[in-house]
């Protein structure tokens, strides 16, 4: 009788466990992509008695940086007196200008901005009775109330909404719908100045749930990538998934929503690079915490594992995390917790360690939430950032990577007229259709490195690793 090879059993279980090893979703470790780089000191650039919510920062192509938030009373002893406030800043050249509030109304949640090419500032935000606001300023003059235009009211929609500026100076919003109808985008053309009628990005996953935190980026080849949240309604938690769709014809039409992460994970942001490749981050909620990153590199088809540039257990929701792409094609990202602003990178699919930017003196309140990230020139890093609600700090960081060529705004032509519109007339809004999703298709479901996908592998590699020592055991027992 031929004999059967011997094999140690702590060898064979050792064989096991590294293949079980390899089934684990992939993880990037920090550390392996630092920067020489170094940013500037914080600077405190506004401070207040109130209370400071939702900095949003953008840069344009000549080089400006400009800044809006929302400020509200701390205390309201009246509400009818309660307005709360639009504020604006920029930097032009490393000057920080005097900030003014451009905008009052009862309610004014999540402001947004971007800057055309003729130099006219496009603001979006939410108002009373969920009415999604525009109002546009040529940038000589929006540090001025006066130089914005009466509000405009577009859609009705849930909070936080965001707006962008294409290369061809169309703008387009893409904002969470109320109820169960999911998110839509609007788009406004220079020419012929008229804003296009709303289209359904997605409804919501279910009956159940509602859509929020809407952000959007355009690629190189104008197409148009549209993350969102949906949350859990009518109590708007906890988060039930992170969504993906795109458009390849400016709005008109769209992809099947892709789910990127699932429940308890929330507060997405998108960014795309000069190749096309698309970057997705998100945070985990409440006591989940960490931070996550999926990118795709066939328009959105297909996904890479989920990797935690930020360790689940750090924090939570504490806005969106940051993300830029400098001119190298290097991604930086910015976020929050633990009463610190980090700064990340991600070259060579590698995650760089966190690194704690904020500074002594923000971090003395052991509060910091909110940040916002942008980059001018292609290569000029600029962070803002509040602390304990009361104060606005900026830093900023030379990547490194070659410069783009500032480009003169074309001013816009004498006064700015108010657009048209095809779908409001003050004060009428458009409200959010609504939408039978038991009649709609199934969504598709990318779980490809997801905590799902994860432990079935690894119950299937476990299973491998009991039926391998079994066998060993009934081989020696012979």
């Amino acid at each position: 009788m031929k004999q059967i090879p011997h094999f140690p059993l702590r060898a064979c279980m050792m064989f096991a466990l590294l293949l079980l090893a390899g089934t684990l979703p992939a993880r990037a470790f920090p550390g392996q992509a630092q920067s020489t780089a170094r940013w500037s000191t914080p600077e405190l650039i506004y401070e207040t008695t109130e209370t400071i919510d939702s900095p949003y920062l953008i840069s344009d192509a000549a080089g400006v940086t400009h800044l809006v938030w929302r400020e509200y009373q701390r205390e309201a002893s009246n509400e009818r007196i309660n307005l709360e406030t639009i504020f604006y800043m920029d930097d032009r050249g490393g000057d920080w200008g005097q900030a003014q509030d451009i905008i009052a109304m009862a309610m004014t949640v999540s402001p947004t901005i971007a800057v055309d090419s003729k130099g006219l500032a496009h603001l979006t935000w939410v108002g009373p009775g969920s009415t999604l606001f525009y109002s546009l300023a040529e940038v000589q003059s929006a540090a001025t109330a006066r130089g914005w235009e009466e509000p405009t009211p577009i859609a009705v929609a849930n909070l936080n909404a965001q707006i962008v500026v294409a290369s061809n100076d169309s703008v387009h919003v893409a904002y969470p719908g109320t109820g169960s109808s999911g998110v839509y985008h609007i788009r406004h053309d220079a020419e012929p100045d008229i804003w296009s009628s709303l289209v359904n990005v997605s409804p919501a996953a279910g009956a159940n749930a509602s859509a929020d935190y809407a952000r959007l980026a355009i690629g190189p080849d104008g197409i148009i990538h549209v993350v969102w949240t949906e949350m859990e309604s009518p109590r708007g938690w906890p988060p039930t998934g992170v969504y993906y769709a795109n458009s390849a014809d400016g709005g008109e039409s769209w992809s099947r929503p892709i789910e990127l992460a699932g429940r308890n994970y929330v507060q997405g942001n998108v960014a795309v690079e000069g190749t096309g490749r698309i970057h997705v981050a998100w945070n985990g909620f409440v006591g989940v915490g960490g931070r996550y990153h999926r990118w795709s590199d066939d328009g959105g088809l297909t996904w890479s594992p989920v990797t935690a540039p930020v360790e689940a257990g750090r924090g939570g929701m504490e806005g969106p995390p940051q993300l830029a792409v400098d001119s190298g094609g290097t991604l930086h990202m910015l976020t929050t917790y633990g009463g610190c602003a980090y700064y990340l990178t991600w070259r060579d699919s590698v995650w760089s360690a966190p690194e704690c930017i904020s500074g002594r003196e923000a971090m003395a309140s052991d509060v910091i939430e909110q940040p916002a990230l942008t980059i001018t020139g292609g290569h000029v890093l600029h962070a803002v950032f509040w602390d304990d609600r009361e104060r606005l700090w900026h830093t900023e960081l030379d990547t490194g990577t070659p410069p783009l060529p500032s480009i003169e705004l074309s001013p816009a032509a004498t006064d700015t007229p108010e657009a048209e519109t095809g779908i409001v007339s003050t004060p009428t809004v458009v409200a959010s259709p609504t939408i039978d999703v038991a009649s709609l298709p199934p969504r598709e479901t990318d779980i490809s490195g997801t905590p799902a996908r994860s432990l079935l592998i690894a119950s299937v590699a476990a299973l491998v690793l009991l039926v391998l020592i079994l066998l060993i055991k009934v081989v020696r027992s012979r």
